[in-house]
């Protein structure tokens, strides 16, 4: 069964809750005359004060039948996530390589289907608990260009990557426990911390992290060679820094920056 509410739907509903509960912000890509023109406002900020998350949000199809395709792998109803096929969306080979540099990046997606449990989540605050938490890093480079997909069970005991079967071992799969724990991401983020990838590439201007972005896009473009120069011209009339990597995020990783106040 597919979902019978949007992705941007869910997203903003999800987005929202971190900002009221988890110390989130949402980077605006357009920053009001009024901010940009703030002391210490986006276009006088350089250094990055807290830690760029990235989430990529999905939908969920619900797969209850006895003849889904994978049912006998779980021996239950499972939830379905697809991923874009390499031969079409270089998108995660870019997520990939940009937690691979040192930035925490998420694929996120409910654990339900119904506009009605969307709804009593959102009024409940439980969207966080409810949804799936996967790392791009933990789902791994994609074995070849065919479609993917990210199946799990209803309550994330089991996690596999699809279409062969190789199941997903995540520190972090599940949020379930930050309801009972707000400091649920911080502590992923001081796991996080102890990575080579961190101590290597983090950075920690919201300038070093454009050019990092753009020296990922420009190493997947293929023959598009989005240079340096060439991808200025989507971000020209974008005077914050931060607000241009919050732009690059959403055009070309498919994902949205929040940053959590440490």
């Amino acid at each position: 069964m597919k979902p019978d509410f949007s992705e941007s739907t869910y997203a903003f509903s999800l987005v929202n809750e971190m900002n009221r509960m988890y110390s989130f912000n949402l980077a605006p890509i357009f920053p009001s005359l009024y901010e940009e023109g703030k002391t210490g406002g986006y276009d006088t900020e350089v250094s990055i004060h807290g830690v760029p998350f990235f989430f990529q949000f999905k939908l969920s199809n619900f797969l209850s039948r006895f003849n889904a395709k994978n049912y006998k792998v779980f021996n239950s109803s499972y939830y379905q996530f697809h991923l874009h096929a390499r031969k079409k969306s270089k998108q995660h080979d870019l997520l990939l390589h940009l937690e691979n540099s040192g930035n925490p990046v998420f694929y996120v997606a409910p654990r339900f289907y119904k506009h009605n449990d969307l709804n009593v989540n959102f009024r409940n605050s439980n969207m966080v608990s409810e949804s799936i938490w996967i790392t791009a890093k933990e789902i791994g480079a994609l074995p070849d260009d065919d479609p993917h997909s990210v199946c799990f069970n209803e309550d994330n005991t089991l996690v596999y990557l699809f279409s062969e079967p190789r199941q997903i071992n995540s520190k972090f799969s599940s949020l379930n426990n930050i309801s009972d724990d707000l400091n649920g991401f911080n502590a992923y983020l001081d796991y996080f911390k102890m990575s080579s990838s961190y101590e290597k590439y983090h950075k920690d201007t919201w300038e070093g992290l454009f050019n990092q972005m753009v020296y990922i896009i420009n190493k997947h473009s293929g023959n598009s060679s989005l240079s340096k120069e060439n991808i200025n011209n989507y971000v020209d009339d974008i005077n914050s820094m931060k607000s241009k990597c919050a732009f690059l995020s959403r055009l070309f990783f498919g994902a949205e920056m929040l940053i959590l106040n440490t």
